[in-house]
This record gives C-alpha cells, sequence and structure tokens, in this order.
C-alpha cells in the first residue's frame, strides 16, 4: 500500500498537489505536452484557480501567471520582411560603422 501525500494539517492531498515551504499549494499538470502549475493558499483557492486555467487553455486563452506582464512589455508583432528586420539589426547594433 503506497502513502499518500498529506499537507501540514495532515489533510490527504489530491493527485498532482503539493504544499510548499510557504503553505501554498501548487498543482502541476501536463496538457498536449506543456507544462502547467496553479498556486492557491488554500486547497479552494487552488482548485478555482485550476478550473478558470482549464477553461482558458481549452479556449486558447490561458496566459500563465506571468502572461500579463510579457503583453505590457512587448509590443505587437507583426509580420517583419528580412529586408526590414536587418535594417533594425543594422540600426542597433551596428551603429558607428
Amino acid at each position: 500500500m503506497t502513502d499518500k501525500k498529506r499537507d501540514s494539517n495532515g489533510k490527504i492531498l489530491p493527485e498532482n498537489v503539493t504544499q510548499r515551504k510557504d503553505g501554498t499549494y501548487m498543482r502541476r499538470k501536463s496538457i498536449d505536452g506543456k507544462k502547467y502549475c496553479v498556486y492557491g493558499k488554500t486547497l479552494g483557492e487552488m482548485k478555482q484557480k485550476r478550473d478558470i486555467a482549464l477553461g482558458e487553455i481549452r479556449k486558447g486563452e490561458y496566459k500563465g501567471k506571468h502572461g500579463k506582464m510579457r503583453e505590457e512589455r512587448e509590443p505587437a508583432k507583426k509580420d517583419v520582411t528580412l529586408n526590414e528586420w536587418f535594417s533594425q539589426w543594422e540600426r542597433a547594433y551596428r551603429i558607428g560603422l
């Protein structure tokens, strides 16, 4: 018989769920070869976030923990030709030549 994982309060944790040293719960899941993690202060919060994340993954809208921050940092991407890219590279890296 295998031992079940338990949290600091002695509760048996669901599959793919662990409790970190700071007390938060983390669930890891691999879907179509991509790994996803969901965190929560309680098991209930973590489960709610899991349900939301699974819905977003199915719709193709999931951005992850840092997705919003990435969007703010990166300007809107557009298709760039090789000549345009080379001109940008030349201005950025070949200054003074």
